[in-house]
């Protein structure tokens, strides 16, 4: 049942890509040695850093050993803290990432921002824009910032999210931020991939409660209304309330810790050092109580199942005979020869007849 249902959900993953636009031609330029890439990474050669996440997000078979090589050999940093920014759009995530890594530099903490773009689901293609609208960081020597496209994945991150914050660490950046694409239906594979969560909130838009999903009202560990500003700011004050009376009503993700509901002004970077000095300590209670190492592993093994998943996928469907009878199979669900439960039961008999061969 395991690997039939493995099958059913890699259909979306079929036509997924990882270039920014089809359309264009990339000339792949020769593989160095991975020692190069090792001493790039480790001197925070941001260069030779981007340069490995671009050959790290090439869906080529070919880049496969390589790219694992060098992962395997950079180690994980346990003293970085991994943050996720999430919000609907329109809240002021870029504003408040430039916000909140202004005020990191200024305690002397480098920052690598990761920033993923929709992509369009015609050319599959991504603009990438985030690092345009975070000019006070964009040049500074202590912050990286690297968009990628979702690659019409859903749950707001990029195929290679974990492979990139990975090489970040190697780099020996402190924080790492996650900026997803935005709230929505799936927006949660975020959480599996940072330590601390932030969900950026509007004030006052009537029923911001029923605007956000329960899932993200269960992951996020730091709620914090943005545009605490101007005549806004008896609104902001009645959201925090309601949001805060919202989130006592769902068990704590964490046993004990309930996460806290905070306001800033992106814009007018107010607020923000306070959001810092709580990141901080939910980290450091975090790494107290084991819970950092715990989710950390347990975020492992996740990635591993996934990309299990996905490479038994890859090797099936290499097997030009079982991918005909997969793709006639769709065909004829397509046609509507076969509603979605046959198609299914048609899929577990052509597994069954492959896997007893």
């Amino acid at each position: 049942m395991l690997i039939a249902l493995t099958l059913i959900l890699a259909i979306e993953m079929m036509d997924s890509k990882h270039h920014i636009n089809p359309n264009l031609k990339f000339k792949v330029k020769a593989l160095k040695p991975i020692e190069y890439y090792l001493k790039g990474i480790r001197n925070r050669d941001r260069y030779i850093l981007s340069e490995a996440i671009t050959l790290t997000e090439k869906n080529d078979p070919k880049f496969q050993e390589w790219k694992f090589s060098l992962l395997h050999q950079i180690s994980p940093s346990e003293s970085s803290i991994r943050i996720g920014i999430t919000g609907s759009p329109g809240v002021g995530k870029s504003t408040f990432i430039n916000s909140l890594g202004t005020a990191l530099l200024q305690q002397n903490k480098s920052v690598a921002v990761l920033p993923v773009d929709p992509s369009s689901t015609l050319s599959k293609g991504s603009i990438l824009g985030d690092k345009t609208r975070m000019q006070a960081l964009s040049h500074h020597d202590q912050v990286f910032i690297r968009p990628s496209p979702s690659s019409n994945l859903l749950g707001g991150v990029a195929p290679d999210s974990k492979e990139i914050i990975h090489l970040c660490e190697g780099a020996g950046y402190d924080i790492i931020i996650m900026e997803t694409v935005g709230v929505g239906q799936s927006e949660t594979k975020v959480e599996n991939l940072v330590d601390i969560l932030i969900v950026l909130l509007q004030p006052g838009s009537g029923d911001e409660i029923q605007g956000i999903k329960r899932g993200i009202m269960e992951m996020g560990d730091l709620f914090v209304v943005n545009k605490n500003d101007g005549e806004l700011k008896e609104v902001v004050a009645k959201s925090k309330k309601n949001y805060r009376n919202a989130i006592m009503l769902h068990q704590p993700k964490h046993p004990e810790i309930y996460p806290k509901v905070m306001a800033c002004s992106a814009l007018e970077q107010t607020g923000i050092l306070e959001i810092i000095s709580e990141l901080f300590a939910l980290d450091a209670e975090l790494k107290k109580k084991n819970l950092k190492t715990i989710r950390r592993k347990q975020q492992e093994q996740d990635w591993l199942f996934e990309k299990t998943r996905q490479s038994f996928f890859d090797l099936l469907m290499s097997d030009i005979n079982f991918k005909n009878d997969y793709q006639n199979i769709l065909q004829q669900f397509n046609d509507k020869d076969l509603s979605v439960f046959q198609a299914y039961a048609e899929f577990r008999k052509l597994l069954k007849s492959k896997l007893t061969v």
